[in-house]
Formats: C-alpha cells, sequence, structure tokens
C-alpha cells in the first residue's frame, strides 16, 4: 500500500541517486540500462546494455481515440517529427514543428500515461481562456503512431514571471480573473500558481496562466487546502516585489500567508519596477484574497462548465506464448523477452549532441529514424503498447506472470538475452548493488 512516509522515502532514495551519479554520468554510456558504482561513490565499476537488467517499466499510453476530448479535435504528430531546440526541465523541451514553429513539448517517460492523461483531459476543457496557454497539439510514439506520449503548447518567447523584475496592476487582475474562472466555472484547482508557471505574451502584453499538472477538482481529497490559488497568488506577489529571499523556494502547502497580509511587510525591492503605486497593489490583491476567503466557496459552488475527467485506461493484456503479459506496469526484460518492442527515451548527453545534424525527440538524429510509424498497430483504438492481432484475448493456457517472469521464462531469459555483456570500461561480473538510471 503507497502510504505518505512510503511516498518521502523513495523521493529520498531517487535523489540520492541522482546525487551520486551526476558527477559519474560521463562514464556511462547512453544506451546502458544498468550501472555499479564503488562504495565511495566516486567511480563507476560496471555497466550493461544488456535487456535483461532493463528493470524499467512500460506503461500504457492511451490513444487519441480512448481520450474523446471531443470537438475541435486537437491536432497530432508524432515524436519523430519535432527537433529538438533545448531542454529547459526534466520533462520539457523546446521543440521545432515540421513548418519551423517553435513550441514546448512536455512529457513524462518515467511515468504511466495517467500523468499525461490528466493534464490533457483539464488543458483540453479550459484551454479556450485568454489567459491560459492552451494545449496545441498531442505527441505520438513513432512506434505505432497510436499512443499519446505528450502535448505541445505554443512557444511564448517573453518567459515567465520568473524571469521579470517588472509587475503590472493589469497582469494581477488577468491571474485574479483566470484563477476565479478556473475555480468556479470549471471546479478546478491548478495547486501551483508560482511565477514559474505564469507567462507574459510579448505580443499581448498578457499574463498567461500554465502547467496544470498538479491541479484537481475541488473538493476531492487530494486537492489541499493549503495550496489553494487564491494563496498561490498571494505569496507569488509579495515575493516578485520584495524578493523576500525566504521565498526563492518555497513549498506552498508550508507558508503561513497570515504574516504575508500586513502591509508593513511589503518593501520594495530596488531592482523591481511597478507601474502603480504600492498601496494601490497591495490594496486591491488583498481585498480580492479576502472576499475569497470570507465569500462563496469553489467547494460549494455548482461549476457552470465543469471539467469532467474520465478514467485513464489500462490497456489489454499481451499473451505470448503461455505467459499473460499486463501492459499496465510491464518490466521493459518482459517485452524484450517475447519480441514485443519498447518505445526508446535515451537521448545523447548534451556535450555529445552532433550540432551538425538535427536531433529529434526521439533522441535520434533525422538522418537515421524512420518517417512513418515503425509498425502497423493491432488495434486502431488503443494506445501503446498493445498486442499483435493474435494475441488480443488471452488463451485458456495463459498463466499470470509472477514476480515478472514465470519459472519457464526465468529459465530462458539468460538465453534470449544473452550473457553479461558488459559495455563499461570495466569488465567483470557485476556487484549485488546496482542503480538504475
Amino acid at each position: 500500500m503507497y502510504t505518505e512516509a512510503y511516498g518521502a522515502a523513495r523521493a529520498e532514495e531517487s535523489l540520492l541517486t541522482a546525487r551520486l551519479l551526476r558527477p559519474l554520468l560521463n562514464d556511462v554510456a547512453p544506451d546502458a540500462v544498468a550501472v555499479d558504482i564503488s562504495k565511495s561513490g566516486t567511480k563507476v565499476v560496471w555497466t550493461s546494455a544488456n535487456p535483461k537488467y532493463d528493470f524499467s517499466s512500460v506503461n500504457y499510453l492511451p490513444s487519441i481515440f480512448e481520450y474523446q476530448l471531443g470537438e475541435p479535435q486537437p491536432r497530432s504528430l508524432l515524436r519523430s517529427q519535432l527537433v529538438a531546440v533545448d531542454r529547459l526541465q526534466v520533462g520539457v523541451d523546446k521543440v521545432e514543428y515540421p513548418d519551423g514553429q517553435l513550441a514546448i513539448f512536455k512529457y513524462n517517460p518515467h511515468s504511466s500515461g495517467h500523468h499525461m492523461w490528466h493534464e490533457i483531459q483539464v488543458l483540453a476543457q479550459v484551454g479556450g481562456h485568454p489567459h491560459i496557454l492552451p494545449l496545441d497539439a498531442l505527441v505520438l510514439e513513432e512506434v505505432t503512431g497510436q499512443g499519446v506520449v505528450g502535448f505541445t503548447s505554443r512557444f511564448v518567447p517573453g518567459g515567465t514571471l520568473e524571469d521579470r523584475r517588472q509587475f503590472k496592476l493589469k497582469w494581477l487582475h488577468e491571474l485574479m480573473g483566470v484563477i476565479d474562472h478556473v475555480n468556479f466555472q470549471h471546479g478546478i484547482s491548478h495547486q501551483d500558481i508560482a511565477n514559474r508557471n505564469v507567462l507574459i505574451d510579448p505580443d499581448t502584453d498578457s499574463a498567461l496562466l500554465f502547467d496544470f499538472g498538479h491541479s484537481q477538482p475541488v473538493g476531492r481529497v487530494v486537492t489541499l487546502a493549503s495550496r489553494n490559488d487564491a494563496k498561490g497568488l498571494l505569496v507569488l506577489v509579495y515575493h516578485l516585489v520584495t524578493r523576500d529571499p525566504r521565498y526563492d523556494v518555497y513549498y506552498l502547502h508550508d507558508v503561513d500567508e497570515t504574516e504575508l497580509e500586513d502591509r508593513v511587510r511589503w518593501k520594495k525591492h530596488a531592482d523591481v519596477e511597478l507601474d502603480c503605486d504600492l498601496d494601490v497593489l497591495f490594496s486591491e490583491l488583498m481585498a480580492w484574497v479576502r472576499k475569497r476567503r470570507n465569500g462563496p466557496q469553489p467547494t460549494a459552488a455548482v461549476p457552470s462548465n465543469p471539467v469532467i475527467i474520465p478514467t485513464c485506461p489500462k490497456g489489454p493484456k499481451d499473451v505470448a506464448g503461455d505467459d499473460a503479459i499486463n501492459l499496465a506496469g510491464t518490466l521493459a526484460w518482459v517485452r524484450t523477452l517475447h519480441g514485443r518492442p519498447n518505445l526508446c527515451w535515451r537521448r545523447p548527453k548534451r556535450k555529445d549532441i552532433d550540432k551538425s545534424r538535427r536531433l529529434l525527440a526521439t533522441g535520434r538524429y533525422a538522418d537515421e529514424e524512420p518517417i512513418a510509424p515503425q509498425c502497423v498497430a493491432a488495434d486502431l483504438t488503443l494506445g501503446f503498447p498493445q498486442p499483435p492481432k493474435q494475441s488480443l484475448e488471452p488463451s485458456t493456457k495463459s498463466q499470470p506472470l509472477v514476480n515478472g517472469y514465470d519459472k519457464q521464462s526465468k529459465r530462458t531469459i539468460e538465453q534470449a538475452c544473452g550473457g553479461d555483456n558488459n559495455n563499461g570500461t570495466v569488465s567483470g561480473k557485476p556487484a549485488k548493488r546496482r542503480v538504475k538510471r
């Protein structure tokens, strides 16, 4: 069972792994799936590209058909049609469309399709507002051309409020208006109102709210009152005006906003430019915050256009021989064992990128990537991965896998995947302790 303590332990383990690997990545080949490091954590002693060590999960990616987004349907394109321009942060790239237009590609290679499913469903239903950055296109995997791996939004060159030392009263009005719209008209709480999630469009000089990855319908257990959007905007404006270093990095649910309601604490930083008197900005913001706090609450209101988020599909079961492979969370090496394709997210390190060639969002160069999908999907209503056409229904002899494989598969894994196949600068038998990339 997932608990808060378990989640915290997993997060701490991931951070420790990242700290250990970061200084050693230059010694790890791009195609490595397993790494062993010294006890001191100072050098790589073994790596392998052998698929039998690939314990990453292959999660089901729903199809456009399964999203059922309604009209007008967003356009779609393959991941292999996007040219990688820059890596902005984990899961967010600046890319170029086939027509040369720039866009932002958002994806999550290490989670199930549920993460993208939720944000895409919300954006498709609230994105018509003039102060919300809309969804532009759905991005499909290039193996079958069916599964949705992420989405794009148009690139806005003005940057976010995080990059600015200026704030305007009209931007405050626009943000208060769009928050009210999302909360009351759609019944959605953004839950991550922060300067990094507000763009300024240079063409219209308007604020655009984006990143609905943490949003939730109001009233749900997972919707935290301590992360309410009125509080988020209060903290955002306070830090932008004062540059109080205590809020350079913060978790909204840990902030006590009552101390920010004292006008005495609001001292404009010398580098910040406002287009109105600070007293005016403060009074209008606080009037709205008090109205939101003391007036009707989104939880008590009936949204006029509520966002409907269907349950994310888990995908069908695959059958290979007498093994029933559950496509939701299957280990990559299990699919490799049975000759099933896996989606690859590996890409070259920044220092190794050949700038004379066009690097695609797939991590491969344009001159080595097929233009069309690599194989035909068995069912055009399903996403990826999906079983071959003859394996859509489990056979009567199928037996569920135990710990990822049955006894017969365990006996044949060495034969199917080969030996140890060392791929590092140091050969030898791998140690028991490995760090998964």
